[in-house]
């Protein structure tokens, strides 16, 4: 497997942002906090070009329910 990295881009993130309100209506009943981490959250840094987000609930019990949510958003779920 090839591993492409890119000089730091501006619109990471940007796409960061568009994608965090994907995920904050998605799961607006559960106040997420939202994180954009990873390498391409760092300004300067090359990187590879894929935008990583971390998704925090306050409640670990509600995990579960937001499975339908994000996908419901165009997300995949994985078992």
């Amino acid at each position: 497997m090839k591993i492409i990295l890119e000089e730091y881009q501006s619109e990471w993130a940007n796409a960061f942002q568009l994608e965090k309100e994907v995920v904050i209506s998605a799961l607006s009943d559960f106040n997420p906090t939202i994180e954009h981490i990873g390498s391409t959250s760092i300004e300067g840094l090359c990187a590879k070009p894929t935008i990583d987000i971390l998704v925090g609930l306050h409640n670990e019990m509600q995990l579960d329910k937001t499975i339908v949510p994000m996908i419901s958003m165009g997300y995949t779920y994985f078992k």
